[in-house]
């Protein structure tokens, strides 16, 4: 089944956009949280390239023996998202995965976004003598994923904010913003592992990181998870999700 709806814009964006990202494979018994965390992924991915997000389109699959209400439940995630932030649903395909001869129940899926923008700033823009700031962590997919498996539901309901993505959105509108010319997420690898070795290598340089101020973003509950997962805050990309 597919659909499509259009988007009227008027703006004078001069880029257009576009990410995608696929919901967490052992959320497949968990759709809703799937469907709201790989939503709010995709949207955080086109506002740190700076862009203005205005529609969203869905992917979902389901296995031979798949529960049909898992659809409705995974997009019902993604409406909340979507309804909260104002940023349409406007196109989505649903299939049988392969077909139709996968055994199992097991749901798998994605969801992509589009943005517009008049001011980049694309992670590729890092350069020497950055003063780079970090926020505080608004947990995600991965984490609730660990947190379900690990006997942590408390964590799993602190993952359901749009506290990020409110975040975003203030700075979109304001003036400060073509003062920053580059931003990213804490996503591959962690943050020594992925993001900041990126960026080195990108700006040429070395990037300086103040660990107690860093340990400074993590609660108890935070450390705690780390502890019981044995990760570090520096190899961890769920380093700062727990704030």
């Amino acid at each position: 089944m597919r659909w499509t709806m259009p988007v009227p814009w008027r703006g004078a964006g001069k880029y257009i956009i576009t990410t995608v990202d696929g919901m967490h494979s052992r959320l497949s018994d968990y759709p809703f949280l799937a469907g709201f965390h790989v939503t709010r992924a995709t949207l955080r991915d086109v506002y740190v390239m700076g862009a203005k997000p205005v529609a969203l389109l869905s992917d979902i699959h389901v296995g031979d023996d798949g529960d049909v209400a898992k659809i409705f439940d995974y997009t019902a995630g993604i409406a909340v998202v979507s309804e909260a932030m104002g940023i349409p649903l406007v196109t989505g395909s649903t299939l049988r995965i392969g077909g139709d001869m996968v055994l199992g129940s097991r749901m798998t899926g994605c969801v992509g976004a589009v943005g517009i923008a008049d001011h980049l700033t694309a992670r590729t823009a890092t350069e020497p003598g950055d003063c780079i700031l970090m926020t505080t962590g608004a947990g995600g997919g991965t984490i609730a994923t660990a947190a379900i498996y690990s006997g942590f539901p408390d964590v799993v309901q602190r993952t359901i904010n749009l506290s990020f993505l409110r975040a975003c959105e203030a700075l979109l509108k304001s003036d400060v913003l073509t003062r920053i010319h580059t931003m990213t997420d804490v996503t591959n690898g962690g943050l020594r592992g992925g993001d900041a070795y990126e960026m080195a290598e990108t700006a040429g340089c070395r990037i300086v990181i103040e660990e107690e101020e860093l340990r400074s973003l993590l609660t108890l509950k935070c450390s705690a998870c780390l502890t019981h997962w044995r990760l570090t805050i520096w190899a961890s990309r769920w380093m700062p999700c727990l704030s």
